[in-house]
């Protein structure tokens, strides 16, 4: 357990200094115990991105949390990350994918004169 903790704070130094990066595109961490994670707005929409822990093999697990109105969803890394940094990324851009799709398919439907919320 301790090595593993030891690994995860690693993580959390490298991502911090990789995500600080001018161009990096993954804003600044806050960490909190064993876990590291960062809140952004997108187009109306709030996500929480947050790395959930490190597996034996190296592997950087995390998901990301989206609320806009009366709809959430979780996003969950599929891939394996050697880094906390590349798995924020993913984790953002995904996020930003599915917020843009769904903005999309909304317009869409507004006008084609049916629901704007569908389920």
């Amino acid at each position: 357990m301790g090595t593993a903790f030891a690994y995860m704070e690693a993580v959390h130094q490298n991502t911090i200094m990789q995500a600080n990066e001018p161009g990096a595109g993954t804003p600044p961490l806050a960490l909190s115990g064993n876990h590291a994670g960062h809140h952004f707005n997108y187009q109306g929409w709030d996500v929480t991105l947050q790395l959930d822990g490190v597996s034996r093999e190296g592997h950087v697990s995390g998901h990301a949390d989206l609320r806009a109105g009366n709809y959430s969803c979780r996003l969950v890394l599929a891939t394996p990350h050697g880094d906390g940094a590349s798995a924020l990324r993913a984790l953002a851009q995904r996020a930003r994918t599915l917020i843009a799709d769904r903005e999309a398919l909304a317009a869409s439907i507004k006008r084609s004169g049916g629901d704007t919320n569908p389920a």
